[in-house]
């Protein structure tokens, strides 16, 4: 049985590779996620000013926030408690816009390492989806969380099917916060 310090992370020793992101089971709190949506926001300004050729080419898709969410590992952690944290991926889902398209290439990931208050050091992935208009057509409502939903049950794509396997937790906008929109 690995051996764990008092926050709940893996004790580097034998075994172990230097170097490797160590999954800590501490829980995920309300503070934990405002911190994960404050760097997030710093992410989305960033995508709108500077990426881009030229820069600030993804500016266009600062009205077309569908919602920001933490997807994979890490929500799956908020949800149940068990899973670990390796990594946090952060998601950014879109409206699709016809004439700007968000790359499929790695989903524009950007990974930086953050230093947070209750879980550590963590690397955080930020990755950005555009979702098409007819995927959100097929949504009950034009609320995040229904559109989100037809994104995971309808999408029907690499991205949509991977992520649908495990829970997907809101962060932004205010009235999806800490909400379980996808549970598993």
């Amino acid at each position: 049985m690995p051996e764990l310090n008092r926050k709940g992370n893996l004790i580097e020793g034998e075994g172990q590779m230097q170097g490797k992101e160590v999954r800590t089971c501490e829980k995920l709190t309300k503070e934990d996620l405002k911190e994960i949506e404050q760097y997030a926001k710093e992410e989305l300004k960033r995508l709108f000013n500077e990426v881009g050729n030229p820069k600030g080419k993804y500016k266009v898709y600062e009205n077309k926030l569908i919602a920001i969410c933490l997807c994979q590992g890490a929500a799956q952690h908020f949800v149940d408690g068990k899973t670990g944290i390796k990594d946090i991926d952060v998601w950014f889902f879109f409206e699709e816009d016809k004439d700007v398209k968000i790359p499929n290439f790695k989903n524009m990931r950007k990974s930086v390492s953050k230093k947070f208050t209750n879980i550590g050091e963590k690397r955080i992935d930020f990755l950005k989806k555009a979702i098409k208009e007819d995927i959100i057509n097929k949504s009950e409502s034009e609320k995040p969380e229904d559109i989100l939903k037809s994104y995971l049950q309808n999408g029907h794509t690499s991205t949509s099917k991977l992520l649908a396997q495990k829970s997907v937790v809101g962060l932004f906008p205010p009235d999806i916060f800490e909400k379980i929109i996808w549970g598993k």
